[in-house]
């Protein structure tokens, strides 16, 4: 039998199933909402600093105050026995609840909500396949720097991107540029030199995108923020995306359109040392943990 998990709506923690909110809530009405997902292995929260920087951005970006011990009962709610050790944590904050009207009252409370969901992760074996990718128009709002919860325009092209076969979106502007993939972020290789999207609105900046260019230096390899292009894809030695949950993924094709190499060797040098930083990242939790504790005045 499925393991349902248990939820913290509000600071209260209970199982889902009794979990409730306000049928008035901007997230639920409006998606007036911001979010963060953060992989959860062994019980810890990996990058959890990249992450909350990212999620201060998007609740100031959107005008919602940051929730006052948010950061504490996070940390205490990943101890409780019955959560998950490994999935994904999901975590929304609401601008709250009130009657529907465009323009919010002032000092309205935000509502939080989050939980550890089962996530499968990719094996290796998954990896060697790839990913074969839709190109579609960009469609979407032009504030991807702010993670909001309102998806429609991803979830629209990801259906369609599923019908036809592939496991991921790719947009590209109205130049024939590519932003970022549904739920990831997107890079092409030439040679020794890695090409992706300028950070902007256009693109979320992805944690694991963040993470990856302070690495790729020290790898000896360039990094370059001018956008892939679409009449560009018979060019490239290497395509990968890559995200929280993700990883690290190579790109086979798009549309069709068979990139040179699959897992090439910079994809896979930066695969090698993207799990050397999870496995330092889960070691240096516990002091990690401890210095957010007594930063955010939690126990």
């Amino acid at each position: 039998m499925m393991l349902m998990p248990l939820i913290c709506v509000n600071g209260n923690v209970l199982p889902v199933r009794k979990a409730r909110i306000s049928a008035v809530d901007r997230g639920f009405l409006f998606g007036d909402a911001v979010y963060e997902v953060i992989k959860v292995h062994q019980g810890v929260p990996l990058f959890l600093d990249h992450h909350l920087r990212r999620l201060c951005n998007s609740l100031k970006e959107a005008g919602i105050p940051f929730p006052k011990g948010l950061v504490p009962a996070l940390l205490n709610y990943l101890q409780r026995p019955g959560v998950r050790r490994n999935g994904s944590l999901y975590l929304e904050i609401s601008r709250g609840a009130h009657l529907r009207r465009h323009i919010p009252p002032e000092r309205l409370k935000p509502t939080v909500v989050f939980f550890v969901q089962n996530h499968h992760f990719h094996t290796m074996r998954e990896r060697e396949k790839g990913y074969a990718l839709h190109a579609m128009r960009d469609i979407r709002w032009k504030r991807c720097d702010i993670k909001a919860a309102s998806l429609m325009g991803a979830i629209l092209c990801k259906l369609e991107a599923h019908a036809r076969g592939a496991q991921e979106v790719l947009f590209y502007d109205a130049r024939g540029r590519f932003t970022e993939a549904g739920s990831t972020n997107f890079y092409a290789v030439l040679g020794s030199t890695i090409h992706t999207h300028p950070l902007g609105g256009a693109i979320l900046k992805g944690v694991t995108r963040t993470l990856l260019k302070e690495t790729a230096k020290g790898l000896g390899l360039r990094w370059s923020e001018r956008a892939p292009r679409l009449k560009e894809i018979g060019t490239w030695d290497e395509a990968f995306v890559s995200g929280t949950l993700t990883g690290i993924m190579p790109v086979v094709a798009i549309d069709k359109k068979r990139i040179r190499r699959g897992m090439g060797p910079v994809t896979r040098r930066l695969m090698k040392a993207f799990e050397g930083m999870e496995t330092e990242a889960l070691a240096a939790w516990p002091n990690e943990r401890e210095i957010l504790v007594k930063a955010c005045g939690g126990k």
